[in-house]
């Protein structure tokens, strides 16, 4: 990263890891975008939805001063979990 650009973090789910790479090449000399990785940072993170975001976000902010956060969670804001992550919307 260059120190005299700001910081952009990207936290979202699959849709946003999809646009990453994009949004770093046109911002390139405008800002530096990250996004959270997994594996020793080499696979973007899937940040899922809020409830799952909110238990990582601490970890996801740290490190850096960040001048844009963009949240995209998405799809997975609509699915309706019981208390072990089970999927309840088929309750039929």
């Amino acid at each position: 990263p260059k120190p005299n650009l700001p910081n952009v973090l990207i936290l979202g789910d699959s849709i946003s890891i999809g646009y990453t790479r994009q949004v770093q090449k046109l911002l390139k000399a405008k800002a530096n975008v990250f996004r959270p990785v997994e594996g020793g940072g080499k696979k973007p993170e899937n940040c899922q939805g809020t409830t799952y975001s909110l238990t990582r976000i601490d970890e996801w902010l740290k490190g850096r001063k960040w001048t844009v956060i963009h949240f995209n969670w998405g799809l997975h804001d609509l699915k309706y979990l019981g208390p072990q992550g089970q999927n309840l919307a088929d309750r039929g």
